[in-house]
C-alpha cells in the first residue's frame, strides 16, 4: 500500500477490476427497479428464475460426472492458494458450490456407466448462471441488512454477503499451523478419536490420498493420450480400447477420476478402511429428503449446508473443491465434538469443556507469541494471572493496599496477558470462541448477542 501524495494505492489484490465489475452490476440493477422494495423483489425473482434455468441446463446429466468435469473446466484445480479478490465469481468456489447445491436439489441425479459419449453441460453457461445466483444473493443480503431495524442490521447483512461469496477465509499455511498446534494436543486428539472416530493425522492422510488418486487418474489419462498423439505409431499399433477409456474418463464419465471410495482412500493413505470411511462420511453430504427445503434456497437465505467437502452416494465420494480444507477443519470438528457431548453425563459430557479449555490455552499462547514479536521481543509480565476483584466496580478503592477489605463482596478474575512496555501496561484478553451460524446467516439479533457475549465475558469473566 502506498500513501504518498495523499493517495492510497492497493497493489496486487485485483481491487480495481472487482470494483469495476461491481459498479457495472449495480448500474444494471438500478435500471430494473426504482426503489429498494422493487429491487429486493427483482432480486428474489431473479434468483428463482436463474435457479430454474440452471436446473434445465443440468438436466439429463450425471451429478458426479458434471461436478468433476466442471472442477476441471472452471479452474483453478485447487483454490487453497488463490486470493478471492483475484478471481471472478464465474470461476469461484462459491459458484461451483451453487452448482453442487442445485444438483442436490434436483435429487442428485445419477446415470449408469456405459463407456459411451454422454456429453457435458455447457460449462460457461452453468457457471455464469451460478455466478448470477451468488451475486444476487449477496446483493440482496446487503440490502436486507440495511433495512433491519437493529443496531447491527447493516453489519449483519454485509457479514452474510461475505459468507455467501467468500471461501478460504485463512491462508492455508496459517490454518495448517493453527490446526496442528491445537488439534495435535493430546487432550484434543483423544476427544476427536473417541467422539468422531479419527484424528487430524487421519484427516490429512485421507485428503492427501484422495487428491493423489484424483490427480493420478486424470493426469495419467491425459499423459497416455498425449503420448499416443505424439507417437509415430500407426492406427493398427494403437490400443484403441485403452485410448477410448482414457478420453472417456477425461471428458465424459469424469466420476472415474473425481470420486473415491473408502477402500481406495484407505489403501492409499495407509489407514483402516473404517477410519477412512469415518472421515469421508463425516465431511460429506448426501441426497436430501424429498420434503427438505431446496439447498439453493437455503444457501441464498444464509443457511450453510453442513457437512461439506464431498458428496456421498452409493459408496463413492465425489471430491468438491475445498475438500477437507484446513481453513474449515476446526469449525467442522468443533461441531461434532459439541454434538457428541450434548445431553451426555459424566466424562462423556465433559468432552466439550475439556476441548474448550485447551482451545483457550492455545489461543492465549499464540496471542502472547504474536504480540511479543510485534513488541520487539518483549515477553509478557504474566500469563493467565488470577486475582481478586470487587463484584461492583464502585468498590474498587476498598481493595487498595491499605484499605479495609472487610465486608467487600469479591470474586476471582483472570487476566490473560499483561505486557509492560516503557511504563505502559497492555492488558490483553484473548477470545477463542466462534461466531454462531445464525449470525453468519445474517441474523442481526444473534450477531449482536454473540458480540455482546464475547465482550461481556472478556471484561467480567469469573474464573473457575
Amino acid at each position: 500500500m502506498n500513501s504518498e501524495h495523499g493517495r492510497v494505492e492497493v497493489v496486487g489484490t485485483g481491487v480495481t477490476d472487482s470494483l469495476a465489475r461491481a459498479t457495472t452490476y449495480l448500474q444494471r440493477l438500478s435500471q430494473e427497479a426504482s426503489n429498494v422494495d422493487d429491487l429486493l423483489t427483482h432480486l428474489g425473482e431473479a434468483i428463482t428464475s436463474t435457479r430454474l434455468a440452471l436446473e434445465k441446463c443440468l438436466h439429463g446429466y450425471d451429478s458426479f460426472d458434471t461436478l468433476a468435469f466442471l472442477r476441471l473446466a472452471a479452474g483453478p484445480w485447487d483454490f487453497s492458494e488463490v486470493r478471492e479478490s483475484q478471481s471472478q465469481v464465474e470461476n469461484s468456489q462459491a459458484a461451483q458450490d451453487v452448482i453442487s447445491l442445485t444438483l442436490l436439489g434436483m435429487g442428485l441425479p445419477r446415470k449408469p456407466l456405459t463407456g459411451e459419449n454422454s456429453g457435458q453441460p455447457n460449462p460457461g453457461k452453468v457457471l455464469g448462471l451460478a455466478a448470477d445466483i451468488v451475486r444476487a444473493a449477496q446483493t440482496r443480503a446487503i440490502l436486507q441488512g440495511q433495512r433491519v431495524d437493529q443496531p447491527l442490521g447493516a453489519l449483519a447483512g454485509e457479514f452474510m454477503g461475505y459468507e455467501l461469496s467468500v471461501r478460504g477465509r485463512q491462508y492455508e499455511s496459517i490454518a495448517t499451523e493453527l490446526n496442528t498446534g491445537l488439534l495435535y494436543d493430546p487432550t484434543v486428539a483423544n476427544a476427536m478419536a473417541n467422539t468422531l472416530g479419527f484424528t487430524l493425522d487421519d484427516i490429512r492422510a485421507v485428503r492427501e490420498a484422495s487428491v493423489a488418486l484424483l490427480n493420478e487418474r486424470f493426469f495419467g489419462a491425459r499423459d497416455r493420450v498425449g503420448d499416443v498423439a505424439q507417437s509415430s505409431a500407426g492406427i493398427e499399433d494403437i490400443d484403441a480400447d485403452a485410448l477410448r477409456r482414457d478420453i472417456n474418463l477425461m471428458v465424459n464419465e469424469c466420476r472415474l477420476f473425481g470420486a473415491v471410495s473408502a477402500v481406495e482412500a484407505a489403501g492409499r493413505a495407509g489407514v483402516e478402511e473404517s477410519t477412512a470411511k469415518a472421515v469421508l462420511e463425516y465431511f460429506s453430504t448426501s441426497r436430501p429428503a424429498e420434503d427438505d427445503t431446496n439447498p439453493v434456497i437455503r444457501f441464498v437465505q444464509g443457511e450453510r449446508v453442513v457437512p461439506w467437502g464431498c458428496i456421498a452416494d452409493d459408496g463413492e465420494y465425489l471430491i468438491l473443491n475445498g475438500f477437507l480444507g484446513e481453513d474449515e477443519l476446526r469449525r467442522n470438528i468443533e461441531r461434532g465434538i459439541a454434538a457428541a457431548a450434548a445431553g451426555k453425563r459424566g466424562s462423556a459430557g465433559k468432552v466439550w469443556a475439556k476441548y474448550d479449555g485447551r482451545r483457550a490455552v492455545y489461543s492465549e499462547s499464540k496471542a502472547a507469541a504474536a504480540l511479543s514479536k510485534l513488541l520487539a521481543g518483549v515477553e509478557p509480565r504474566w500469563e493467565g494471572q488470577k486475582y481478586v476483584g470487587p463484584v461492583s466496580i464502585d468498590q474498587t478503592a476498598s481493595l487498595g493496599k491499605d484499605a479495609d477489605r472487610t465486608g467487600v463482596p469479591t470474586r476471582d478474575f483472570e487476566s490473560d496477558l499483561l505486557f509492560v512496555v516503557d511504563g505502559i501496561a497492555l492488558c490483553v484478553e484473548v477470545k477463542a470462541g466462534s461466531v454462531t451460524e445464525k449470525a453468519r446467516g445474517g441474523n442481526a439479533k444473534r450477531l449482536a448477542s454473540d458480540l455482546q457475549k464475547t465482550s461481556r465475558r472478556a471484561t467480567s469473566r469469573q474464573t473457575g
